[in-house]
C-alpha cells in the first residue's frame, strides 16, 4: 500500500530504479519488470511516510514524521536489504520535504516543530531553529523560499549553522492555519497557494 509518497526514478550503479515508500517498506524497484531489488522496513505507529527519500552517492537518506526520524541507508546487493549507516532522531520530517545543499540536509521536525540541518555524511545535527514556523520550501539561486504552515513567507540563505533571513512577510489572508501547499517557482515567478487563493510574486531580481 502506498504511503502518500511520490516515487522517483534514480540511477544506482548504472541501473535505473524506482525509489518509493509504501506503508511498511522503502523499496527500490526495477521499472521494466516491477521486481523489488532492495527493501527496508520503515514501519512506525502511523505508517504514513509522505517524504520522498533522497539518493546521494549510492546511499539513501530516508525520513519520516511522528518521531521516527531519519537514517542513511546503503543498498546491500548480497541481501537485497538496506544497511543502516546512521540514524538521526532529530529530523523526523512529515510533510514539508527535505532539501540537500552543500552536504547538509535541511528540513523540519514534526515532533519538535523546528527547522533542522543534518550533515549528510556523518548524520550529526548541525543546527536547530524556531525562528520560523515549520513549513515547505524550495531552493533557487542558492536561496530558500520558505512558506510556513502559518502563512508566512521568507527568503533565506542556508548555512551549516542555520539560516540567514533576508526578508519575510505574511500572505494577505490572516490568520492562515494549516498552510500546507508547497511553494512553486517557474520562470522567476513564485507561486503561493492557500485554500482558494493563489498569489504570484516576481522574484527574478532577488
Amino acid at each position: 500500500m502506498n504511503a502518500y509518497n511520490s516515487p522517483v526514478l534514480i540511477n544506482h550503479k548504472g541501473e535505473d530504479f524506482i525509489l518509493m515508500n509504501t506503508k511498511n517498506e522503502l523499496l527500490m524497484i526495477h521499472p521494466e519488470s516491477g521486481i523489488v531489488a532492495y527493501r527496508h522496513s520503515i514501519e512506525q505507529r502511523s505508517n504514513n511516510h509522505a517524504i520522498t527519500a533522497l539518493y546521494s552517492n549510492g546511499k539513501i537518506f530516508f525520513s519520516s514524521g511522528y518521531g521516527q526520524g531519519s537514517a542513511l541507508l546503503n543498498p546491500n546487493e548480497a541481501t537485497g536489504g538496506m544497511d543502516t549507516i546512521y540514524a538521526n532522531p532529530d529530523l523526523d520530517c512529515k510533510l514539508s520535504g527535505m532539501i540537500p545543499f552543500q552536504g547538509t540536509v535541511y528540513g523540519t521536525s514534526d515532533k519538535k516543530k523546528q527547522w533542522i540541518g543534518v550533515d549528510l555524511e556523518s548524520g550529526r545535527t548541525l543546527f536547530t531553529t524556531r525562528e520560523l514556523k515549520p513549513g515547505s520550501f524550495l531552493l533557487a539561486d542558492e536561496k530558500f523560499y520558505i512558506f510556513t504552515e502559518t502563512g508566512e513567507v521568507a527568503l533565506a540563505i542556508p548555512g551549516k549553522e542555520g539560516f540567514t533571513l533576508i526578508s519575510r512577510f505574511s500572505i494577505p489572508v490572516q490568520p492562515a492555519p494549516l498552510a500546507f501547499a508547497h511553494p512553486v517557482m517557474y520562470q522567476g515567478v513564485l507561486y503561493l497557494r492557500y485554500r482558494e487563493n493563489l498569489w504570484l510574486y516576481d522574484v527574478k531580481n532577488n
